[in-house]
């Protein structure tokens, strides 16, 4: 079974910030590890530390570990004076960042043994609202995954800010904001062998829920996108069947994603303009 994205991080304690700070930056414990939960005199914070990249291909590939955490920073503070829900800047050194905690990340739930689909469908429609809010803003994220949205009970907190939002357009980046999503619920149901129209729906449905021309056109375009491809979906569906079971989630996330979009309009309960 695929494992839980947030067991894989580990965890420090720390009595107050000035131990954490300094904890990490002697860099004893945890030194290559990117991401680490702190258990803050009490509170559940997240330090983020600054890649090193020890060959020239990853750090022309992926640049420089500290302008990366720098440019975060400066990002989430800009949002949260915009009214996105990020994740609130504790504290920031050259090296360090330290964020409060925002819940599960949708996949994180997903994975979980006492996950119940009530639960994740919460959760997607909060998301479709979240990145509609997003878009009626003029920005886009880049990846729009689920793993890059979390779920603390009320709302939908972005996190993982390195690269930020790019302005919106609906046929580019609006767009892929859905097809990610949409395409990430599937790949994980796909792992567990099991379905997340549900899920995919109900964010689909939040996103809808905005009814303005910019959301409009994102999901027309997304509509586009995958009736156009509708052949490849019809080459996934035997492939997967060719490889074992639970051994093909992209090809059959693919063609769930394919399908539940070409239909969009059935799924969010509209009819597409003419």
């Amino acid at each position: 079974m695929p494992r839980q994205h947030d067991t894989e991080i580990p965890r420090i304690s720390a009595p107050t910030l000035a131990d954490a700070l300094a904890r990490a930056r002697a860099r004893r414990e945890h030194a290559h590890e990117r991401v680490l939960r702190l258990d803050l005199d009490g509170r559940r914070v997240w330090m983020k530390q600054s890649e090193h990249h020890e060959t020239l291909r990853k750090r022309i590939s992926k640049g420089d570990g500290t302008a990366a955490l720098s440019r975060e920073a400066a990002t989430l503070r800009e949002l949260a004076a915009r009214g996105i829900a990020v994740p609130e800047v504790i504290a920031s050194t050259d090296e360090h960042l330290l964020l409060s905690d925002s819940g599960r990340t949708v996949n994180d739930m997903m994975l979980r043994p006492d996950y119940r689909v009530a639960d994740g469908v919460a959760a997607c429609r909060a998301a479709g609202r979240a990145v509609a809010q997003l878009h009626l803003a003029g920005l886009a994220m880049g990846r729009g995954k689920a793993k890059d949205h979390c779920w603390d009970g009320e709302r939908i907190i972005f996190i993982d800010l390195e690269v930020p939002p790019e302005p919106f357009d609906a046929r580019r980046n609006g767009r892929r904001g859905l097809i990610n999503f949409v395409f990430d619920l599937h790949f994980i149901a796909c792992r567990l062998r099991r379905d997340a129209h549900s899920e995919a729906q109900a964010f689909l449905q939040g996103y809808a829920e905005a009814d303005r021309p910019e959301t409009r056109a994102a999901i027309e375009a997304a509509r586009i996108w995958a009736r156009r491809r509708g052949w490849l979906g019809a080459l996934a569906l035997p492939l997967s069947f060719l490889r074992p079971p639970g051994r093909s989630p992209d090809l059959m996330a693919t063609v769930r994603t394919l399908v539940m979009l070409a239909e969009i309009d059935a799924t969010i309960g509209t009819t597409p303009d003419t």
